[in-house]
């Protein structure tokens, strides 16, 4: 099995790396009944959600569902771009130190 340290060498892979897993995600869309709240989770390729995101209007009159599900799911998608940061990295330094120790 390839290790990430063997794979990513600089930042441009790392966000390459982390970009290709986002385009494999799905986001799943749920409005909270009786309110103007739409969640959106980001699911890995692999079926583990990543993050949830959130939009909300407090003006009721003004609000729009597709504009929802749109600011919810950018909302997950940071969310997610920022868990596979702090995941890969750590598995890198995990990497490194198993490495070093071996």
């Amino acid at each position: 099995m390839n290790k990430l340290i063997d794979t990513i060498h600089d930042r441009a892979t790392l966000l390459a790396h982390v970009e290709g897993i986002l385009e494999q995600c799905r986001y799943d869309t749920h409005l909270v009944d009786g309110t103007t709240t739409t969640l959106a989770a980001a699911i890995a390729p692999n079926g583990h959600v990543l993050a949830v995101g959130m939009s909300a209007t407090v003006f009721p009159d003004m609000f729009d569902a597709a504009a929802g599900v749109q600011y919810a799911i950018a909302d997950a998608k940071t969310k997610a771009r920022q868990a596979l940061f702090e995941t890969v990295t750590y598995q890198m330094r995990s990497e490194r130190v198993q490495t070093a120790g071996e």
